[in-house]
């Protein structure tokens, strides 16, 4: 009967224990966002969940990964728990491309803390050098232009029109223009005769001098002649 009095109370105590347990809350430290393997750049927020019953403070790390070190360099710290909100913000920018980790850290106690990491974040601050695209050039192609032919210009000719005069019909007299004409003819017959036998003269001379080199000519080759006999 004490046997089954003493397992009846110890039921008892362990059953007012785990309700117990069950009723005190637990701490969270979750991050949402960023996630595993995503690639950052620039500012990241980083979302997540930072409670503790008997809160403290939270902090935010990053590291190499894989980091052989476990060296971790702490770029935010928060006073106050966070459920599910922006719990800091991640300047990359200054940080050389590579892989990285992420921690978030709950302190319930100076020394008791809860924590999370996300791990393969692609960090990506250096933008690809983008080359420039050549401008094609346009080769110049040679047009040989059809050489103009030149249009003949018509030079007017001067056309000469005669005008036949008319012929001096029977029984009229000889024009006054005419008669004015033989009479200036009459008056210079002396220059006329004068100029004739000049001419003349200057004919004979000619014929005189062409005569005399015919003959030398002919006396030379006849020389000639009996020379080669």
């Amino acid at each position: 009967m004490i046997r089954l009095k003493t397992i009846l109370l110890l039921c008892l105590l362990v059953g007012s224990a785990s309700h117990a347990a069950q009723a005190q809350p637990t701490g969270q430290a979750q991050i949402i966002s960023p996630r595993a393997g995503s690639s950052l750049s620039g500012e990241v927020v980083v979302i997540g969940s930072a409670v503790h019953p008997t809160f403290v403070r939270y902090e935010l790390a990053f590291a190499y990964d894989p980091d052989p070190t476990d060296t971790w360099f702490t770029f935010w710290q928060g006073a106050a728990p966070v459920a599910e909100g922006e719990l800091g913000r991640w300047e990359t920018s200054g940080i050389s491309d590579g892989i990285y980790a992420l921690r978030l850290r709950v302190y319930f106690s100076e020394r008791g803390f809860l924590e999370t990491i996300v791990r393969g974040l692609q960090l990506n601050n250096t933008a690809p050098v983008v080359m420039p695209m050549a401008t094609p050039t346009a080769t110049p192609i040679a047009v040989t232009m059809p050489t103009p032919t030149p249009t003949p210009t018509l030079t007017p000719t001067a056309i000469l029109l005669l005008t036949a005069a008319p012929m001096p019909s029977a029984g009229v007299g000889v024009p006054a223009k005419e008669d004015e004409l033989l009479s200036a003819l009459m008056s210079n017959r002396s220059q006329i005769e004068a100029a004739f036998w000049a001419g003349a003269r200057l004919s004979l001379t000619i014929f005189g001098i062409l005569g005399l080199y015919v003959f030398i000519q002919e006396a030379r080759n006849k020389r000639r002649r009996r020379t080669h006999r």
